[in-house]
C-alpha cells in the first residue's frame, strides 16, 4: 500500500513538473506574436501567470523578461542577459530568443542573423526585420555580448 501511494505521489509530482516545464517553453515565434496582442487576452494573461510576470511592471527579474504595454496591447518584449536593472539583479532569460539570437552576439553576428544593417539609437543598435524592430544594448564598449534584446512593431 505504501509503495502504491509513493508511485502515485511521484506521478503527481513529476506530472506537475512537466506541466511547469511546458508552460515555460514558449517558442520564439510565439513571443513575437505577443506584440500587438491585447493585454486582456487570455493568452497574455496566461503568459503573465505562467512566467510569474508582475502585471504592474510587466517584469520578472528571476526570468529576465519584460512585456511593455500601452494599457491596451503588448508593445515591446525585452529579454535580459544577467545584469542589474533598477538596482536589482536580473537573471538571464533562458528561453528561445527570436531569430536564433543569443546573449553572446556582437554587432557583426547580429547583422548576419538579421540580414540587415543597423541604425544607432543612442547607445543601442536597431534593426528592422520585416515588421519587427529589434533593439540591442551591449554590455560594454567592446560590444562582446548583449545586455538585453528587445522586440517591438516596426514603425
Amino acid at each position: 500500500m505504501k509503495i502504491k501511494n509513493l508511485f502515485l505521489l511521484m506521478f503527481v509530482f513529476t506530472g506537475g513538473l512537466m506541466q511547469g516545464v511546458q508552460a515555460q517553453s514558449v517558442s520564439a515565434e510565439k513571443l513575437l506574436g505577443f506584440i500587438g496582442m491585447p493585454v486582456s487576452s487570455s493568452e497574455i494573461q496566461a503568459f503573465y501567470t505562467n512566467e510569474g510576470i508582475d502585471k504592474a511592471t510587466g517584469l520578472n527579474y528571476d526570468k529576465g523578461i519584460q512585456l511593455f504595454n500601452d494599457g491596451n496591447t503588448v508593445t515591446d518584449i525585452f529579454l535580459f542577459n544577467k545584469s542589474t536593472l533598477n538596482g536589482q539583479n536580473v537573471n538571464a532569460y533562458s528561453g528561445p530568443i527570436p531569430f536564433g539570437i543569443s546573449f553572446t552576439e556582437t554587432p557583426e553576428t547580429l547583422k548576419k542573423k538579421l540580414g540587415a544593417s543597423p541604425t544607432q539609437k543612442g547607445e543601442h543598435w536597431v534593426w528592422k526585420v520585416n515588421k519587427i524592430e529589434v533593439e540591442a544594448a551591449f554590455q560594454d564598449e567592446k560590444k562582446t555580448g548583449l545586455m538585453f534584446i528587445a522586440f517591438s512593431a516596426a514603425e
